[in-house]
């Protein structure tokens, strides 16, 4: 980085530190609690005589101490600069909490208005430190520490951390105060709302900070997705997404037989498993069920520019979409499922296809296919919907089965699955004539 980026970033990291003290401050007005990273120094500010600010620092200070123990030889001197950045980020909360000072909330609908500013301003300054890149604050660098010396996901460690404190706070208020002060729905509120607030202000700050020139740091950035697969790659490649009990496994083993194309499906979870080194049963699981770890990932992307680490589940994406786009690049084939569509999304020779079906085609299909009860079909065919609708939203952000992602979309429960297959493979076939015909 050159100079001049090194200024505008410590400018917008200090000036995030602000924001983000202004909006603790805030939360203190709200009288619903604040956020579990400031809820131990306030819940003793309220008992002992000395300010947010003050306790701020010693609490920060000790999470530096703790740090240095579990890093030792890789605690790096350039670490130590978490301490002006303690001592700063206390200065600014007695600050905030001077300019906040004639603030209050008369009745509960104002405490909530109050404490959705602050979750807001919050956010913001998270974001504006994070998009800086350049420094943490303390309990950040021990989540960080703990995470790489531990090696543990950063986002796990991050809602164990957030847990903690709030309990401690909880502890900390009952033997000071003999009552619950500073801990109440707001900071429950704030754990729940503030990560979605951050990944907002991602979408719709990043370019704002793009044009500032304050993209994320390389070292803890995602590699931008490539827009197509290597040139050299076959033009023919038909991709099948499916709802579940719609038969569109079977399809795509009807079509690879006409066509003679190899059919991957299961194949792709055994390649990746050998990526990961674990069983392909467990990237199934994980693959379909990672959304209960909303906040765990939502942790991880948030904070990934200060990590410089990706979660198992970014891993497990970035190794299927480069296994799908192996495949894409090594002959022309029929991919089933695996979130194909979208990762070749952008790629010209590719014939995207969504089978679906009304719900009595796909239970009586499903039963047929598992050999189970109506009723045991009827509940496994909901999950497995649900599974696969989050798990395409969590990783695309759109919905799954909307028809402008696709070439064709088909009813297979009005043509069967032999005249399914006929019909995907009249329109890819007339696709891949005409492709190649503009592509010559």
């Amino acid at each position: 980085m050159t100079k001049k980026e090194y200024v505008r970033r410590y400018v917008l990291f200090i000036l995030g530190l602000f924001i983000l003290s202004l909006g603790i401050a805030l939360a203190t007005k709200g009288n619903l609690g604040v956020s579990p990273v400031s809820s131990i120094p306030y819940v003793l500010s309220l008992s002992l005589p000395f300010t947010l600010g003050q306790i701020t620092i010693v609490i920060q200070m000790i999470y530096v101490l703790i740090e240095i123990a579990i890093l030792r030889k890789n605690f790096k001197p350039f670490n130590f600069l978490q301490i002006g950045v303690v001592v700063l980020f206390g200065y600014f909360n007695d600050f905030s909490l001077m300019l906040v000072s004639g603030v209050h909330a008369q009745h509960y609908p104002a405490q909530w208005l109050i404490c959705i500013i602050s979750m807001f301003l919050i956010a913001l300054g998270v974001n504006m430190e994070v998009r800086a890149g350049v420094l943490m604050l303390a309990i950040d660098g021990l989540v960080v520490a703990i995470s790489k010396t531990f090696h543990i996901d950063f986002g796990k460690v991050k809602v164990v951390s957030d847990c903690t404190q709030v309990v401690i706070a909880v502890v900390c208020s009952l033997l000071l105060a003999h009552q619950l002060q500073g801990v109440r729905e707001g900071t429950v509120a704030a754990a729940v709302f503030v990560g979605m607030i951050i990944k907002l202000y991602n979408k719709k700050l990043g370019r704002v900070f793009d044009w500032l020139g304050l993209t994320p740091i390389a070292a803890g950035q995602e590699e931008a997705e490539p827009e197509t697969v290597p040139d050299t790659a076959p033009l023919h490649v038909i991709t099948i997404a499916r709802e579940v009990g719609s038969g569109g496994h079977e399809i795509g083993q009807i079509l690879g037989q006409r066509l003679h194309m190899p059919v991957y499906d299961k194949d792709m979870l055994e390649i990746a498993a050998a990526e990961f080194d674990v069983p392909s049963e467990v990237i199934e699981k994980k693959e379909q069920r990672m959304i209960y770890s909303f906040f765990q990932n939502l942790h991880d992307e948030n904070y990934a520019p200060l990590t410089g680490t990706d979660s198992k589940e970014s891993r497990l994406k970035k190794v299927q979409q480069e296994v799908v786009r192996r495949m894409a690049a090594k002959e022309p084939c029929i991919i089933v499922g695996r979130l194909a569509s979208y990762y070749l999304r952008n790629q010209p020779g590719c014939f995207h296809v969504f089978v679906h079906g009304d719900k009595a085609y796909r239970i009586r299909h499903f039963r047929e296919e598992n050999n189970m009860e109506r009723n045991a079909a009827i509940q496994e065919l909901e999950r497995r919907d649900l599974e696969r609708n989050r798990h395409y939203k969590f990783y695309t952000g759109m919905e799954y089965g909307e028809y402008h992602n696709y070439h064709l979309s088909i009813d297979s429960s009005v043509y069967g699955s032999i005249q399914t297959a006929d019909i995907i493979q009249d329109a890819a076939e007339r696709y891949f004539a005409q492709y190649s015909s503009s592509a010559s």
